[in-house]
């Protein structure tokens, strides 16, 4: 595990699109064309108001943490989100395990 150097807290706003159901008036709908469907006696009836799909943007506050490491294989300083990282990047990561692993064939 290497020395954690620094801390930082970073704050990000995410965006996202979602369906909500919401009551809409119905295009359809008329209150002329109602009376004459009462005085007819027709047993459907266009309903005034409808439940529709409608989508909605939405934003989410997001935040975490991340940590100034040194990196143990090539040194230099580099930013990460886990506090148990040894490495600056996955790069660094994948040398160094080749390298150990050809220290342990020799």
């Amino acid at each position: 595990m290497s020395i954690i150097i620094k801390t930082r807290r970073i704050f990000e706003t995410e965006t996202y699109q979602t369906f909500d159901y919401r009551m809409v008036k119905n295009p359809f709908y008329s209150h002329s064309e109602m009376i004459e469907f009462s005085k007819r006696r027709f047993q459907y009836t266009i309903p005034e108001y409808i439940e529709k799909s409608i989508p909605v943007t939405k934003t989410r506050k997001k935040s975490h943490i991340e940590y100034q490491i040194q990196c143990e294989h090539c040194g230099s300083l580099g930013w990460v989100r886990r506090k148990d990282a040894k490495y600056c990047s996955s790069n660094c990561r994948k040398l160094a395990y080749r390298e150990r692993k050809e220290r342990k064939q020799k």
